[in-house]
């Protein structure tokens, strides 16, 4: 944490008047593109050597915990809706089963 944080305030510092613009009509790339490359190309470079290396003897398939997932929201969604909803079925019951016959 402490130093990455110093040595990227190094790096823009020792590149602070570098620029780079490839033609004319082109982005002019200055220190913040290059910090911005080299951060996110050693975090590539970190997830590429540590993920090969993560083994979770309880960890379950994609399938399940999309389920999993899917289960939760309807249960926070779905739940407050259905008592409103029977109460509306009950009611068009009673009108239906109240309708003179004709």
């Amino acid at each position: 944490g402490c130093l990455g944080g110093l040595s990227a305030g190094l790096l823009a510092q020792t590149l602070d008047h570098w620029h780079w613009q490839p033609t004319a009509a082109s982005k002019n790339f200055t220190f913040y593109d290059v910090l911005f490359v080299a951060s996110a190309g050693l975090r590539l470079l970190a997830v590429v050597m540590l993920v090969p290396l993560l083994i979770e003897p309880g960890a379950r398939s994609t399938r399940q915990t999309f389920r999993y997932v899917a289960t939760a929201l309807a249960c926070v969604f779905i739940e407050p809706a259905l008592p409103p909803l029977r109460q509306a079925a009950r009611l068009v019951g009673l009108l239906v089963t109240a309708r003179p016959a004709k």
